[in-house]
């Protein structure tokens, strides 16, 4: 009695599991990969453990020279290598000066932050002195020539300056806060990003009449003057590659500008 192989083979299918069996017995067992280690290719596995560094460059130059070169390669922001390495000849060759640099090592989906600073504490809050509202003062002075002068001083004169009564600390030097996310291609960096640089300009004094910066009177309080060099933005990088931030206005020479350079750098952590 044949058998028809045809029927054979339904009934084998029919048989619960054996299908899941088989399909089983074609799929090669893989070995466990170590989520830190490297492939034998030599290339970084997938899984290797990344984080980022973050490289932030101030470079000035003259504003005409600034302008041209930023309507040139504005439109290239987000692939800004060809800047750099124009900068960078001007910078040899003294036509720019590489005026500030940070880097920080940062986890990707953690805040970091360096700094660079002195700290400026001054008042911002001020009380009164208490004092009559009427005063003088008498003084006799003997000499051959002039016998008696007699000095009347009113009660403003003896008020002084005010009291500080609260005060406010100011960062002077460079600040950069950053929040890097890797992306899931690891070739991607997102940040979120606020990079500062605060110069001290001295003191202003303001007194009843208005601020002057000149007049040393009595009546008066003194606080202090900064100027301050900040860009608050969100940039996406591509690994070892350059991007244009910001463009900043510097305080000492007015007629100069600033270019504002990132450069996002995975890291293995191995």
């Amino acid at each position: 009695m044949k058998r028809n192989p045809i029927l054979l083979a339904l009934a084998l299918l029919a048989i619960p599991g054996f299908s899941l069996l088989a399909q089983e017995a074609k799929e090669e067992k893989k070995p466990e990969k170590d989520p830190f280690a490297a492939n034998p290719e030599g290339d970084p596995d997938e899984n290797v453990m990344r984080s980022v560094g973050i490289l932030l460059e101030f470079i000035q130059t003259d504003h005409l020279t600034a302008n041209e070169l930023l309507r040139k390669y504005a439109p290239m922001a987000a692939d800004a290598q060809e800047l750099r390495d124009e900068l960078e000849v001007m910078i040899k060759a003294g036509g720019a000066d590489l005026v500030e640099t940070s880097w920080i090592h940062a986890r990707s989906g953690q805040r970091a932050k360096t700094e660079s600073i002195e700290e400026v504490i001054s008042p911002k809050e001020w009380d009164p002195q208490d004092l009559p509202a009427t005063a003088s003062i008498s003084a006799t002075i003997q000499s051959d020539n002039l016998t008696s002068v007699d000095t009347l001083l009113s009660g403003d004169a003896l008020k002084g300056a005010q009291n500080p009564a609260a005060f406010d600390t100011r960062n002077v030097g460079t600040t950069v806060e950053v929040d890097p996310v890797l992306g899931a291609d690891n070739r991607t960096i997102d940040l979120n990003l606020n990079p500062e640089i605060v110069n001290y300009l001295g003191e202003r004094r303001f007194f009843l009449e208005g601020a002057e910066d000149t007049a040393n009177g009595l009546e008066h309080v003194s606080v202090p003057k900064f100027y301050t060099m900040r860009a608050t933005t969100s940039v996406s990088a591509i690994d070892g590659k350059y991007v244009l931030v910001s463009f900043l206005k510097p305080h000492d020479k007015p007629g100069d500008r600033v270019f504002l350079l990132l450069r996002a750098d995975i890291i293995l952590v191995k």
